[in-house]
């Protein structure tokens, strides 16, 4: 009986590995993200904008469709999916946007985080572009963004980069991550108060 060596060991795992499809590789990687929370830089270079502007916030999302997107520089902003609606609120001139949950994930990217695998496949056509980088197509092209790439850096996403049908690219960077940890139900639910205006674009059920 010929003996397996080491080295024919680690050409069998590796071979493995090539085996693995973009599409797989990803699918495990989100499939692995049951919640995630981090702090987030952001920066949006339009065509006509050689300096780009900077926003920053926190980011928390749970598995499936729920996530809180709150930018708090230059000015604040709330975003909330419930996993049934959307929520946009700006404190500051105390207005509310609520709309039905939008199914298409290249329509809102931060939804795709928190999708099963399965939608994921649905939406995007997946490449790989390097280790634990990924670039994702839309497959409907009336979304609003013509390519997504996402960053992992030892299974942690850690960078978001987005470029929109208006020619707009957008750099998200994550820190201070925490995976699969517990969050408060509280973060995915939004109650507006008495004194916010609330434009409701929900379709009305007959």
């Amino acid at each position: 009986m010929k003996r397996i060596t080491l080295a024919a060991l680690a050409l069998f795992g590796s071979s493995i590995a090539l085996a693995e499809t973009a599409t797989e590789k990803l699918s495990m990687l989100i499939g692995s993200l049951n919640s995630f929370s981090a702090k987030y830089e952001q920066t949006v270079q339009g065509s006509r904008n050689a300096k780009g502007e900077k926003s920053h916030g926190t980011f928390q999302l749970q598995r499936p469709g729920k996530f809180r997107w709150e930018t708090e520089t230059p000015f604040r902003q709330i975003l909330v999916s419930t996993g049934k609606e959307m929520w946009a609120y700006e404190p500051d001139i105390e207005s509310a946007t609520v709309q039905d949950l939008e199914q298409g994930l290249g329509a809102t990217p931060a939804l795709l985080l928190s999708s099963t695998p399965k939608q994921l496949i649905d939406s995007f056509v997946i490449e790989e572009t390097g280790v634990g980088m990924f670039k994702l197509l839309p497959k409907d092209s009336s979304g609003n963004f013509e390519e997504i790439q996402l960053v992992f850096e030892n299974k942690q996403l850690t960078q978001l980069r987005l470029a929109d049908t208006l020619g707009n690219q957008t750099l998200v960077v994550f820190s201070s991550i925490k995976l699969n940890q517990p969050l408060a139900a509280s973060s995915f639910e939004f109650v507006p108060g008495a004194q916010v205006d609330v434009i409701d674009n929900r379709k009305k059920q007959p």
